[in-house]
């Protein structure tokens, strides 16, 4: 049984690894309360640290998170973050 409700959207994020300065947009596929998904262009490993904004126009969403899996679809891979707090 799922702990938090997965909420679908297509808003875009932007994420960078923690040790990184690069950041990326890429769509955000769901979020719930624990995590959530989103699209990339290149694999992350399971266990690397990630930062993601999403920039709302009211106030953006940042959170800390883990990235916990990361699955090839297609030509790209879905990457599975839970935030830290």
């Amino acid at each position: 049984m799922r702990r938090f409700i997965r909420h679908p959207t297509d808003f875009p994020i932007d994420y960078r690894h923690t040790e990184q300065t690069e950041q990326r947009r890429r769509p955000l596929k769901n979020i719930g309360g624990g995590g959530l998904c989103f699209e990339a262009d290149q694999e992350l490993s399971p266990g690397s640290r990630i930062h993601v904004t999403i920039p709302l126009p009211q106030a953006p969403f940042e959170a800390d998170g883990v990235v916990v899996w990361c699955n090839r679809d297609e030509d790209r891979f879905k990457i599975g973050v839970c935030f830290n707090d």
